[in-house]
């Protein structure tokens, strides 16, 4: 059995959320490995998902100011088992630094 790790937050923006994926012992070929994300009220059943295939995984299209739970899940032939939950906010409008010309202005 494999240990599915809790995700790092390595950063936020307001609409974003950048977080890093470490498994101790990587998981077999043939299991599928998805990062899901959900707002409080939301129940895991609706919760949306994106499929990681390297140690960073992006969250895009995500409301200012606002909770995501988020967790990893691994899928394989028997089933589906999930990691521990991990909470990260995104940041409030105004509040993230802009970038301008490929730079960061803070």
């Amino acid at each position: 059995m494999i240990q599915i790790p809790k995700p790092i937050l390595v950063s936020a923006d307001e609409t974003s959320l950048v977080l890093r994926i470490e498994f101790a012992n990587d998981p077999p070929k043939s299991t599928t490995v998805k990062l899901q994300y959900k707002e409080p009220k939301e129940p895991w059943e609706l919760a949306k998902e994106v499929t990681v295939k390297k140690p960073l995984r992006d969250i895009i299209n995500l409301k200012p100011g606002t909770p995501y739970f988020v967790r990893i899940s691994l899928e394989t032939k028997d089933g589906t088992e999930f990691g521990e939950e991990g909470v990260f906010d995104t940041a409030p409008v105004g509040c993230a630094p802009k970038r301008k010309n490929n730079c960061i202005i803070a």
